[in-house]
């Protein structure tokens, strides 16, 4: 909360990304707790939405970056991973404040994500 306050008082906006791990494969072990943390952040983004200029997927593999984990694949996605993905997606917009962006890393996870959604 401090960190925040002093950005708001300088006049700045961060962009957010959470991250398990700076280390390869260490991730999330699976997306029950991804779901719990996002839940427990919920009123802390909606407390903080004016400070933040766009909130970056993340959660999933090294630095947030959606690539690099052990349960959410790396560079070739099972059918599962892929849904998985997406149900993570889709509870990130579920929690964050309407008024913030979300950003997904790459375009093919948007297009599959979205192609998903619209099954």
């Amino acid at each position: 909360d401090d960190d925040m306050q002093l950005l708001q008082e300088i006049g700045m906006k961060v962009v957010l990304r959470f991250a398990y791990t700076d280390d390869s494969h260490e991730d999330a072990k699976n997306s029950t707790v991804i779901y719990r943390h996002l839940d427990q952040l919920k009123p802390w983004l909606e407390r903080h939405s004016h400070v933040i200029l766009v909130l970056q997927a993340g959660f999933i593999g090294t630095w947030g970056e959606w690539w690099g984990s052990n349960y959410f694949g790396t560079s070739s996605h099972t059918e599962f991973q892929m849904q998985e993905r997406t149900n993570v997606a889709v509870k990130l917009l579920q929690v964050v404040p309407p008024q913030l962006q979300v950003q997904i890393r790459t375009p093919m996870y948007k297009r599959d994500i979205l192609q998903r959604l619209n099954e």
